[in-house]
């Protein structure tokens, strides 16, 4: 996307006022030249909109305004200075959606109905515990952050079929996750020295990240994969090891600095 002038930015919100769209994307992806740093007040009258990105601007806050918007149900507002949670998602019960990664937090509080929750490049030293009451929850990310240690409480998260918890400084994740039915596993970057036993049972897996652990060699029990389309060994592994030929499904796979696409 190219730089948002204000001219553009008018032009999205009126066309938005169209009661047929019901997603409208203010996110900017470039430099921060004339990044937002507010909402514009014109969106607040769209209350038909389902869907609202913020990301990456210059915003610092959530005004009391947004809670007009009460049929949203995704709002993405990554990498805005947020520094604190913002009190009006708590009057949002639509909201299935939220995605929060790199906002400067170091806490959060249980916000009921969520599905899919993107708290990725905060400060949060500890998955909340309030979390466990979210048996709805699929989709979680709580990579690059500070987390110390994996509850085994999250295995019992049953609908789960993402998470992302790469680049925490934890060194064990509970055999509980053996519970769960995962599509996405993202566990690179951390203290462990092997692959925890659980991850052999998880044989539905389309996407894997293992990059940056102290392996020396692939488990055989990998070969199991034939589901594995997405596979990130970056960091530790300088060749192609034997067992990747067996993974029928694979088409994207990661290796150092070099990417393989198409099947391997």
């Amino acid at each position: 996307m190219g730089p948002m002038n204000s001219q553009s930015l008018a032009e999205r919100i009126r066309n938005a006022s169209d009661t047929s769209i019901k997603s409208l994307d203010l996110s900017r992806h470039d430099n921060l030249y004339g990044a937002l740093r507010e909402i514009p007040e014109d969106v607040f009258s769209l209350t038909h909109l389902e869907e609202l990105d913020l990301s990456h601007q210059q915003i610092p806050e959530l005004p009391d305004s947004l809670r007009r918007l009460q049929h949203l149900t995704s709002l993405n507002v990554s990498y805005n200075p947020l520094r604190a949670f913002p009190a009006v998602l708590n009057y949002m019960p639509a909201l299935r959606v939220l995605r929060l990664a790199g906002c400067g937090l170091d806490e959060f509080p249980l916000l009921h109905g969520l599905t899919r929750l993107d708290l990725g490049a905060n400060h949060l030293k500890s998955v909340p515990p309030q979390f466990r009451k979210w048996e709805e929850l699929i989709e979680l990310n709580l990579s690059y952050n500070e987390i110390h240690s994996v509850p085994e409480w999250i295995g019992e998260l049953h609908r789960l079929t993402s998470i992302q918890l790469n680049n925490n400084p934890f060194n064990t994740i509970p055999d509980s996750f053996a519970n769960l039915q995962l599509e996405t596993l993202a566990i690179g970057a951390n203290l462990m020295r092997e692959i925890p036993a659980w991850v052999s049972r998880q044989v539905q897996l389309k996407s894997l990240t293992l990059s940056k652990l102290n392996l020396l060699s692939l488990p055989a029990w990998l070969g199991r994969f034939t589901s594995l389309e997405h596979l990130d060994l970056r960091g530790r592994l300088g060749s192609v090891p034997q067992v990747i030929c067996e993974l029928s499904s694979l088409r994207r796979l990661m290796l150092e600095a070099a990417e393989i696409s198409e099947r391997v």
